[in-house]
């Protein structure tokens, strides 16, 4: 198994030894929202979550609370990462878009999101 830290220059870097990667992958927090109750949480995973090939799935966003409680979504990269909790977070200041908007972020664009080129 492929363990991850992040290089403090918004890359990441693999480390096959797992005690390294326990003492080197710090505070895994990218990024945490409250929003009238609801929470948006964007972490590093540092284990790569991606089972079927293709660049590694190293960030999770979850949203705890509301109607999207427990809906999560994983990426490839911070940049990417970060962009999907922003997008979270306005939704729910924003209640006008609608479940389907954010259904289709999640089915329909999360591959496009995820793409390195971006």
């Amino acid at each position: 198994m492929m363990y991850y830290i992040e290089d403090g220059k918004g890359g990441v870097k693999p480390i096959d030894d797992v005690m390294a990667w326990v003492s080197g992958i710090g505070n895994t927090q990218v990024a945490d929202t409250v929003r009238g109750g609801i929470r948006i949480s964007t972490i590093f995973l540092g284990i790569d979550y991606n089972f079927t090939g293709g660049p590694p799935t190293l960030y999770e966003t979850m949203v705890f609370g509301g109607e999207m409680n427990k809906t999560q979504n994983r990426f490839a990269t911070r940049e990417v990462a970060l962009r999907h909790h922003a997008h979270l977070v306005r939704w729910h200041e924003d209640r006008s878009w609608g479940w389907w908007t954010v259904r289709n972020f999640f089915t329909d664009t999360w591959h496009d999101l995820n793409r390195r080129d971006l």
